[in-house]
């Protein structure tokens, strides 16, 4: 056993990261393992911290929702991404959160992360595709369960590095091998409450 002031052992060969930021792979963890260990559990759509989660009053926002709903769903859209803005209390949240629902009854909900400003977890955007990785492979149609667990365990420290490499390793690679013909959906609520991340990508309307 080597053991220093940093927190770090060794054990019988298998390293584990005893203090710190670092995640490091535990002797035989499947990659949804290393994956749940650091994933934004609060983050997700249907999380218990959320409960009851803002929705939409029935017969409200409706047309605004529908128009949402057959983008996400179309068969042919001009743009695969979609931007929601608003000024801040005019209920952007709510209406992510019944189209995330609505969604998840049509099986195309792939995965959804809300952000929080201030919030351990949910302040900022460190573990932001992991925790799309995460829900993505635990959708029940389990394509991508086996490409996004693969990229996890060949390389558990993918869940520590820089968002590029967790987008690329345990989102886009994996993705490829995806043959359903109905797309699933990612959500993204609150990116201007992400703190430290400064998201300058073109979105369509």
């Amino acid at each position: 056993m080597f053991n220093n002031s940093s927190g770090f052992q060794i054990h019988g060969g298998q390293y584990i990261n005893v203090s710190g930021d670092n995640v490091n792979h535990r002797s035989g963890e499947t990659g949804i393992q290393i994956l749940h260990r650091v994933v934004a559990l609060e983050a997700l759509h249907d999380s218990a911290e959320s409960f009851p989660q803002p929705q939409c009053h029935p017969e409200t926002r409706t047309k605004m929702l529908d128009g949402l709903y057959q983008w996400a769903t179309g068969d042919y859209i001009s743009c695969s991404i979609r931007w929601l803005h608003g000024p801040a209390g005019a209920g952007k949240s709510a209406i992510m959160q019944t189209l995330c629902q609505r969604l998840k009854e049509a099986g195309r909900l792939g995965g959804a992360f809300f952000f929080k400003r201030g919030h351990t977890t949910r302040g900022n955007a460190k573990v932001l595709f992991a925790t799309l990785a995460y829900q993505l492979a635990l959708h029940p149609n389990r394509q991508l369960n086996a490409p996004i667990s693969e990229s996890a365990e060949t390389d558990p420290s993918v869940v520590g590095r820089g968002m590029d490499v967790q987008l690329r390793s345990l989102i886009v690679e994996p993705c490829k091998s995806f043959r359903d013909p109905s797309p699933l959906v990612l959500l993204i609520d609150g990116l201007d409450e992400c703190e430290g991340i400064i998201f300058s990508r073109k979105f369509c309307g």
